[in-house]
Parts: structure tokens; C-alpha cells; sequence
């Protein structure tokens, strides 16, 4: 989750090392140069809501803003699913406060 600079080096890592595109979900919060660039990529077909990819998801990388927390709220989390929380400044205990 999350298309800034973290999260697009996650994303060009995945495929570098041959994950499939198609096993790959992104949520970006509307920003046009951002859809632009995951256009230039292929990965725009991989675009999901954040609800989306909570359920499709084996692994997440939250890789968003701190500031953006409030969009994860309420969001369903499976106990199967693994999170690596990439939020500077967020503590794991605000983290588990939105699920």
C-alpha cells in the first residue's frame, strides 16, 4: 500500500526478482502523477482498494505517509496476513489501534 518512493522500490524489487504482476496489489491515494507513473510501469492493471488488497493479501507492505493512517481504519485484518508497517514516526501500538 502506498505508491511513493518506498513503496514503488518494493514493487520494482518484487518484479526484478520475477514475481508476477498480476501477484502484485498497489493503492495510491489519487494522485495523478502517481497513476501516471505505475502506468509507465504496468502496474496500473494492479491497482486495488486498500479493503481489496486486506482480503487478497498474503503480505502487506503499508508504505504510506503517517499522516494517512486514517484511510486504514476499519479495514478487516485477516490473522493470516503478515504486515511490515515501512510508517517513520508511527508506532506499532497506533498501528494496531486501526484494526
Amino acid at each position: 500500500m502506498g505508491c511513493e518512493y518506498i513503496g514503488q522500490a518494493i514493487e520494482q524489487t518484487l518484479i526484478k526478482h520475477e514475481f508476477l504482476k498480476e501477484s502484485i496489489y498497489v493503492s495510491y491515494h489519487g494522485n495523478q502523477e502517481t497513476y501516471n507513473k505505475l502506468l509507465k510501469k504496468g502496474l496500473a492493471d494492479c491497482v486495488l482498494s486498500n479493503k481489496q488488497i486486506f482480503v487478497k493479501s498474503d503480505v502487506i507492505f503499508i508504505t504510506i505517509h503517517s499522516q494517512y493512517i486514517v484511510y486504514l481504519r476499519g479495514v478487516t485484518l485477516s490473522q493470516s496476513v503478515q504486515v511490515i508497517s515501512c510508517i517513520a514516526g508511527l508506532s506499532t501500538e497506533v498501528l494496531k489501534k486501526c484494526y
